[in-house]
């Protein structure tokens, strides 16, 4: 018949054109935009979510996609942007405050590689054109290791802050957490024990969603008590704070610079409890797990059972403390 199209037929270019026009029609159709608003970050990502649902990726892989979004525009502290308005150093300016926080190489990378899906959408829809700002960044998986405190640099960090940041000093200090875990933080009241709340709910975790530490005797706060500095401006305040304090100081033995940020306070609580000769395990249902993966906190048991918290309790209060 006239019009319809045999197995045996070729698609032209002019053909070929006219199918991935319509496609990207429909896709903004869809999203309830105009072409130019296709280049916003939230709306790529919706358009590439439903696409890998269409061919059934994977739900974690579909979520690892959501996530990196939600964290570019984290890192930038925006509600949105346009893909193309985002530059090389910006990225890389937002990966080495990560890498400085204590986030792990496997993490940013797992970024990247979503954001960069994004990226090549866009370009297939002409959207965007030139290189993409989310390659090239050589991130090691290992990230990066970071030197512990002396108890004497973490009393002289704690004197010389004001007063918000001598708290997130104080309970950096007694959990191990990470800067944006702490942040996102809240206490709570749990079997008549204060307690931090970490919530991992973004990692699209369910039974081990939450990390429950109870807080140290020497750290006395109000039920939902929590941080309100910004991620960025925590990030920022830290390293000129550590750098005002303490200046450079060197491994003296091999008189090479030590790496210091608020992520040392998680090497000095792990370094503590190994030498009192606690397991990793018991360790990480403190700091989070020794691994990639700061939401797991080993094999205890439930974290609010009463029997957990009070162990919880006991191994928290082996960590030192003293401003004298």
């Amino acid at each position: 018949m006239r019009g319809s199209a045999t197995l045996g037929d070729k698609p032209t270019i002019k053909k070929l054109k006219s199918i991935a026009e319509r496609e990207r029609e429909a896709v903004f159709a869809l999203l309830g935009a105009k072409r130019q608003a296709g280049k916003s970050v939230k709306n790529l990502t919706k358009a590439v979510v439903r696409e890998s649902e269409a061919r059934g990726l994977a739900k974690k892989t579909i979520s690892k996609l959501e996530r990196s979004s939600s964290w570019l525009l984290e890192s930038l502290m925006l509600t949105d942007i346009d893909i193309d308005q985002i530059e090389y150093e910006q990225v890389n300016d937002c990966l080495i405050a990560e890498l400085e926080a204590g986030v792990s190489g496997s993490t940013l990378n797992g970024h990247l590689w979503g954001l960069s899906k994004m990226w090549s959408r866009a370009k297939r829809a002409k959207l965007v054109s030139g290189d993409n700002p989310f390659t090239g960044h050589k991130i090691s998986k290992k990230g990066k290791s970071y030197d512990p405190f002396t108890m004497e640099e973490i009393r002289d960090l704690y004197q010389h802050a004001d007063p918000e940041f001598k708290t997130l000093i104080h309970a950096g200090a007694t959990t191990g957490a990470r800067i944006g875990e702490m942040l996102r933080a809240e206490v709570k009241v749990l079997h008549d024990q204060p307690c931090w709340l970490f919530n991992f709910k973004e990692k699209g975790k369910t039974e081990q969603s939450t990390r429950i530490v109870p807080l140290h005797e020497s750290l006395d706060l109000p039920e939902g008590f929590t941080f309100k500095i910004p991620y960025r401006t925590a990030l920022r305040t830290m390293r000129e704070h550590v750098d005002k304090v303490l200046g450079t100081r060197h491994h003296e033995l091999t008189g090479e610079p030590r790496k210091l940020s608020f992520h040392s306070f998680r090497s000095t609580i792990i370094t503590q409890l190994r030498r009192m000769r606690y397991s990793d395990k018991a360790i990480g249902s403190i700091t989070g797990h020794l691994g990639e993966d700061s939401s797991k906190g080993g094999s205890l048991p439930v974290y609010d059972h009463v029997e957990a918290l009070s162990f919880k309790k006991e191994l928290v209060d082996q960590i030192k403390w003293s401003l004298e």
